[in-house]
């Protein structure tokens, strides 16, 4: 975990930059310059996981993944066993509510 304080006082709440690849990893950078704090969060080592994989690869003709009815895809993709988001069946109530949340912005008024 990388950590930068702000270099003038603002909100003190920091900001999770979830994986420690070049995109996570640049937009810390940029955040901890504008002086607010930042936290990046990473299981591994920085730059060691997806990112070492992909290269950093961006790609930019993927559709953004709160499409309009993509909430449908991915409960299908998560009781799908040969899924790459399989999660095994079972009771997990702050699963179901993030599922509830996610499902509520997908749609055209929540897109970017």
């Amino acid at each position: 975990m990388i950590s930068a304080q702000p270099t003038t006082p603002r909100d003190s709440t920091p900001i999770a930059i979830v994986g420690g690849g070049v995109i996570g990893v640049c937009c810390a950078y940029s955040l901890a310059r504008r002086g607010a704090p930042v936290i990046v969060v990473e299981r591994d080592e920085i730059g060691r996981a997806a990112s070492f994989g992909n290269a950093g690869t961006v790609s930019p003709g993927h559709p953004p993944i709160n499409g309009p009815g993509r909430w449908r895809e991915l409960v299908r993709s998560m009781i799908d066993p040969l899924s790459p988001l399989y999660i095994p069946p079972r009771l997990a109530p702050g699963l179901a509510r993030w599922l509830w949340a996610f499902s509520r912005r997908c749609s055209p008024a929540h897109l970017d």
